[in-house]
């Protein structure tokens, strides 16, 4: 799009449309430059801007007459309107000042009521924001507290699950105890047995020995291997005590 600069008393205006030139109603002698062109020229002399001059109207004559002296009529019109009061927008001073005065009042009564609801909700804000405060402070006590039995309750639950867990190592000792005493007392008999009947004394035939011999022998292995088992386990359990 094409834009026009133009200079009315010797101030540049620009740039502009074609539809804001318009508007700007510039007349034969206004001088127009636009991109393309070398220097300003007159807008009489540009094709397409000759439709939008307006005519300059004749020089208005100048009068050397003097004008007549003022009549009686006149001249009083004059002194009346010299002795009206001074007008500032269509009032006298006084009411001017008085309304200025009012409305100056008005504006500060609105400007003081606008602070002190703005401290109102502020300190309305501030109480909140303390309450809530508050509460969360008693919340997190609450939370603290709570967290603290349950502390107290895993410690309780804890020394519990330990005393019977001793108690009940403890009694697995005893017990491994008492039958290791009974074993090792079985497999003396055991032995004696096997000694009883390895030996030749008794009247019996030597199916019936062997036999014998392989029972009391059996007892022997039994109460062996219970001994080493039991042995095994007093010691696994001591060793994790």
């Amino acid at each position: 799009m094409k834009q026009y600069y133009i200079s009315i008393n010797n101030e540049q205006v620009g740039p502009l449309s074609f539809e804001e030139l318009k508007e700007k109603k510039i007349s034969s002698v206004t001088m127009v430059w636009f991109e393309g062109q070398t220097d300003w020229k007159k807008a009489s002399e540009i094709d397409e801007l000759k439709d939008l001059l307006k005519s300059i109207p004749p020089p208005i004559n100048t009068f050397t007459q003097v004008p007549p002296l003022p009549t009686n009529e006149s001249q009083t019109s004059i002194e009346d309107e010299e002795d009206e009061p001074v007008k500032i927008m269509g009032l006298s001073k006084n009411i001017f000042y008085t309304v200025l005065t009012l409305m100056l009042i008005t504006i500060v009564i609105i400007v003081l009521n606008s602070f002190q609801n703005k401290a109102e909700q502020l300190q309305q804000i501030n109480n909140a924001t303390e309450t809530h405060n508050q509460q969360l402070e008693l919340q997190q006590k609450e939370i603290e507290e709570q967290k603290a039995r349950i502390v107290e309750q895993e410690k309780i639950e804890a020394e519990r699950i330990a005393r019977e867990r001793k108690q009940a190592i403890e009694n697995r000792l005893s017990e491994i105890t008492s039958q290791l005493n009974t074993s090792y007392k079985n497999l003396e008999k055991a032995k004696q047995k096997l000694n009883d009947v390895s030996a030749f004394k008794l009247l019996r035939t030597s199916s019936d020995r062997n036999q014998q011999i392989n029972t009391a022998q059996s007892y022997v292995d039994y109460y062996t291997e219970e001994i080493q088992k039991l042995e095994t386990e007093y010691e696994k359990i001591n060793s994790n005590k």
